[in-house]
C-alpha cells in the first residue's frame, strides 16, 4: 500500500542525497484519544491511532449508507450537501479504512494549525485578554501551583465549565460534540451492517437473529432446554435491543450522508420511523 504525499511535500529522490530530504509532513487531529492528541503525527503513524475512533466510525456510517450509494449509482442526489460529502469522502464501497486514510481520510481530518503550548513571555500579556503571562515560583508545590493555575482559568477562560474542543477545530470536518463514543456507534454500525448482509433489506431475516449472531445480550440468546415462552419472551427481547440499535444506525448514517454530521442520532426525515412495538414484531414469528 503505498502513501499518497500532499504536493508540496512531493520530491524528487534520485537528485538529492539523505541529507537533503525532508521530513515526513505531520499533522494532529483532536479526535484521537487524550494520551496521543497533542502529538505530531505522520501519515501513516496517524493511522494507528485512528483505528478504532470516531473518524473510522464516521467511515464506516459512509461506507454503509444506502443514500450516497443509489446517488453514486444514478448520478441523482438528494441534496446539494449529500453531493458534497461523496466529493469529500470519495466512493468508499469495498474500500478499506486503511487505503482511504492514507490517501483521503487524513486529509480532511487533520488540524489546520498545531495545538497551542503554554509559553514564559516577557510581557503581561495581550491587549485583547486572549492570553495570561504568568510569572511561576519554583519554591512552591507542583500541587499548589496547579490548584493556582486552575483558579486562574476559571476566572479568566470564557469556556471553562464547558469547553468545546471541536468548535475550535479548524479540520476540514470536525466531529460534533456528542456524548455518544467510538465503541457503542461501532456496535450500532456493525448491527446495521450485519442487519444487510443477512437480508434484512428484503425482510429476510428476523431481528432476534441479527442479535443472536452478534450475542449483543447473551441473556436474550435462546439456549437448549428453554420453554416455548421462553424462547417467545427472549426473541421479543432480543428483537427491541436490534431494532434499536439499527434505528440508531440509520440515523448516524443518514446525517453522515444528508448533512456531512457526525455523530447524531436525533431523528432524521430520510429515514422511515415505524413504532418500537412494530419493530419488535417484525419478523420475530
Amino acid at each position: 500500500m503505498g502513501f499518497i504525499l500532499p504536493p508540496s511535500t512531493e520530491i524528487q529522490l534520485g537528485f538529492m542525497n539523505s541529507k537533503q530530504v525532508p521530513k515526513s509532513p505531520e499533522f494532529f487531529f483532536k479526535g484521537f484519544p487524550e494520551d496521543v492528541r497533542f502529538r505530531h503525527h505522520t501519515i501513516p503513524d496517524s493511522l494507528e491511532h485512528a483505528k478504532g475512533t470516531l473518524y473510522e466510525a464516521w467511515f464506516n456510517a459512509i461506507r454503509l449508507s444506502p443514500y450516497l450509494a443509489e446517488s453514486i449509482d444514478s448520478g441523482v442526489w438528494r441534496n446539494d450537501k449529500s453531493r458534497e460529502v461523496h466529493e469529500q469522502f470519495g466512493d468508499v464501497r469495498g474500500v478499506s479504512f486503511d487505503e482511504w486514510w492514507v490517501n483521503r481520510g487524513y486529509s480532511l481530518f487533520a488540524e489546520g494549525k498545531p495545538f497551542s503550548k503554554i509559553t514564559l513571555e516577557a510581557g503581561q500579556g495581550d491587549a485583547e485578554g486572549k492570553t495570561l503571562a504568568m510569572t511561576i515560583p519554583l519554591n512552591v508545590s507542583p500541587k499548589t501551583l496547579r490548584d493556582q493555575f486552575n483558579d486562574l482559568l476559571e476566572q479568566h477562560h470564557p469556556f471553562y465549565m464547558d469547553f468545546d474542543r471541536w468548535k475550535a477545530s479548524t479540520s476540514k470536518l470536525p466531529i460534533r460534540k456528542s456524548k455518544l463514543t467510538s465503541l457503542s456507534i461501532n456496535i450500532w454500525l456493525e448491527v446495521y451492517e450485519t442487519w444487510v448482509v443477512m437480508g434484512g433489506l428484503t425482510g429476510s431475516v428476523h431481528l432476534y437473529e441479527v442479535g443472536e449472531k452478534l450475542n449483543l445480550t447473551p441473556k436474550h440468546v435462546v439456549k437448549r432446554g428453554d420453554m416455548p415462552t421462553d424462547i417467545t419472551d427472549k426473541h421479543q427481547a432480543m428483537s427491541l435491543v436490534v431494532a434499536e440499535y439499527l434505528g440508531k444506525a440509520r440515523n448516524l448514517i443518514a446525517y453522515a450522508s444528508a448533512e456531512g454530521w457526525f455523530p447524531c442520532v436525533e431523528n432524521h426525515e430520510w429515514v422511515e420511523r415505524g413504532t418500537r412495538a412494530q419493530h419488535a414484531r417484525y419478523r420475530t414469528d
